[in-house]
């Protein structure tokens, strides 16, 4: 009992200790923050897929339980059937997997020509926000999907914020930075 009495004693100082001083102790930022789209819906995305992770999971459960019952009808035995099944559900990840890694290749592979479009756009007197907006609609055709969004989310976010929604689309840390 004492020591839970003096362990309120300390709390109770280390807080009134951040009152006087101006330093408050925010509770909130050791919460590692969220992320605004989840791991797979980004997956999900820069694989040009235009499903929630839900109904890609269901579509593939779906597709495994189908070649399950296909399976088990021919040969009677589900054990058998049951490796076909998982084979075939896992078919649209392993597919949707190589594709995205085809569509960040290629984004990778046309930066160099994206930023020559950009810093021609800016000498020419353009801002940052138009010359990103003429990449999105005129530039490399990969860096036109990857920034295909753009327009619409520098209305919304302003350039910052849609640059970084492009980062996370992009998946490349040194894509896009937006640090001064």
């Amino acid at each position: 009992m004492t020591l839970l009495a003096a362990l309120a004693v300390g709390i109770f100082c280390y807080f009134l200790t951040g009152a006087l001083t101006g330093r408050t102790p925010r509770v909130a930022s050791w919460r590692r923050p969220r992320p605004a789209v989840n791991a797979q819906q980004l997956w999900l995305t820069q694989a040009g897929v235009l499903l929630t992770p839900w109904q890609f999971w269901f579509m593939s459960f779906l597709l495994g339980g189908l070649a399950f019952v296909a399976t088990w009808l021919v040969t009677r035995t589900p054990l058998i059937a049951l490796v076909p099944a998982i084979v075939v559900a896992l078919l649209p990840r392993a597919f949707y997997s190589q594709r995205r890694a085809t569509r960040l290749h290629a984004v990778q592979e046309a930066w160099p020509d994206g930023l020559r479009d950009l810093v021609a756009s800016i000498a020419a007197g353009r801002s940052l926000t138009q010359a990103l907006v003429s990449l999105s609609s005129s530039g490399p055709a990969p860096l036109r999907v990857a920034f295909g969004r753009f327009p619409a989310l520098s209305r919304m976010l302003g350039t910052g914020g849609a640059l970084e929604v492009v980062k996370e689309e992009l998946a490349d840390p040194t894509a896009v930075r937006t640090d001064p």
